[in-house]
């Protein structure tokens, strides 16, 4: 199909879209698209940096905060690729990200309910509602929406808006648990915002025609929940070469490549742990984090184990395919305990297709019953520990019997190949949005 020939399509998201940067789902949807014929709405700082779009909205959480303060002053602008942009427009929006992430760290690092819940206030004071919005959309002229569901009841909120003013329809798409109320059963406050996000969630399916799903255990559970037609996507990669198997040497060299939030941290030292139990005689396997998540004294020393492990910190997103491919094992990580264990229940990482393109062996870590872990055990893709004891005890077979690493690394190799490739994902995905572009509802004037 000829790029002329596909529609053009509004999407929100809240990550900027930049070429070096790791928030790359989105994006790679598009990798093959018309950038004229994406127009993208997101609510970051920072400017956007890609070959994949040219047209672009922003709604900035720091300029809703200055609404706040200041009665009718309205929010949102239209940016361009950073290097179409002015030095001062460059200048001032260096220091307007400084100023975000200040802020971001701080909430991470407090993990407050009731921040959440200020955010979905200030959200809902609605100065993002503004001329410039509307006149954008007006001149975009597209002919189909995709809605990402975001776990914030404000970005489905926003997602409405675009479709009651352009009046088009769409396809939704759901990545993680953001419907249910199991993810934090324990958290009074969890409820209250789910109740919210739930509603809005509902609104933007109004206006959507499919949904499509990150895994399949997804798509078993929303059939219930949404009278759609539900397809599964997930990032796509590109494998266009055979397995290969590789000779492996003590010390075994397993890396991560990811966040460490709801537990994740939890996990990983617990692997640390074991490791440190299987080198009491001398290093027969080593592990190396990269993360840009910046580290409490406590963990930075419980990471960091001479002859075991050492946290390397944040790297390029450009670098990371080189880490992964150099490695004999890859680590994949959810939290165990009870508070975080059914956050995950069911997402699926993009770190996952990576690793299935890297053909290394994944060793995860997480609870039974979530998707990620089923998924991976249903496909033998994965050696799988879902406890402290089965940490030690598979990262133990695994030193003393190396040639099992390349059985594991080819079977999630052949998991990419089969289920993820690129052609199989943008196929889903430009079928979707083909089939219900032009499909109009009644436009709010």
């Amino acid at each position: 199909m000829s790029k002329k020939e596909y529609p053009k399509v509004i999407v929100t998201c809240i990550d900027v879209w930049r070429d070096d940067a790791g928030a790359n789902t989105l994006p790679n949807f598009f990798s093959d698209w018309d950038p004229d014929k994406v127009a993208v709405v997101y609510t970051k700082a920072a400017l956007p940096d890609t070959k994949l779009c040219n047209s672009f909205f922003q709604i900035s959480e720091n300029e809703i905060m200055r609404a706040a303060l200041h009665p009718g002053r309205k929010c949102g602008k239209v940016v361009y690729n950073e290097h179409k942009s002015t030095d001062t427009e460059t200048k001032q929006n260096k220091v307007a990200v400084d100023e975000e992430s200040k802020r971001y760290n701080f909430f991470r690092s407090h993990n407050l309910s009731i921040f959440k819940l200020a955010r979905e206030f200030l959200w809902s004071l609605g100065a993002w509602k503004s001329k410039q919005f509307d006149e954008y959309l007006k001149s975009i002229d597209a002919d189909v929406i995709f809605f990402p569901i975001y776990p914030y009841a404000y970005m489905n909120k926003i997602q409405s808006y675009i479709a009651k003013k352009t009046g088009l329809r769409g396809v939704a798409y759901i990545a993680d648990d953001n419907y249910s109320y199991r993810a934090e059963w324990y958290n009074p406050m969890f409820w209250i915002r789910r109740f919210f996000l739930r509603k809005s969630i509902d609104e933007v399916m109004k206006y959507c025609d499919e949904l499509l799903v990150i895994l399949p255990k997804l798509k078993e559970e929303y059939a219930d929940k949404f009278d759609l037609p539900i397809d599964v996507l997930t990032k796509g990669i590109s494998i266009d070469c055979e397995f290969e198997k590789t000779e492996k040497k003590l010390p075994l060299k397993m890396v991560y490549t990811g966040n460490l939030f709801i537990g994740r941290d939890k996990s990983i030292v617990k692997v640390v742990d074991a490791i440190k139990k299987i080198n009491q005689n001398g290093t027969r396997i080593e592990l190396d984090i990269y993360s840009h998540i910046q580290l409490s004294k406590k963990l930075k020393k419980k990471l960091n184990v001479e002859g075991c492990s050492s946290f390397k910190g944040a790297v390029p997103i450009s670098e990371v395919q080189k880490i992964q491919n150099e490695a004999d094992i890859v680590l994949f990580v959810e939290g165990l305990d009870a508070f975080n264990k059914n956050k995950a229940r069911l997402s699926f990482s993009t770190k996952l297709t990576d690793y299935f393109k890297s053909g290394k062996c994944i060793f995860a870590v997480g609870p039974a019953n979530i998707a990620p872990i089923d998924y991976l055990s249903e496909n033998q893709a994965a050696v799988v520990a879902t406890s402290k004891k089965e940490i030690y005890d598979k990262l133990l077979d695994l030193v003393e019997n190396t040639e099992v690493i390349d059985k594991y690394g080819e079977q999630a190799y052949a998991l990419g190949k089969r289920e993820h490739s690129n052609e199989k994902m943008k196929d889903v995905f430009y079928r979707s949005l083909m089939n219900n572009s032009r499909k109009k509802h009644i436009t709010e004037k």
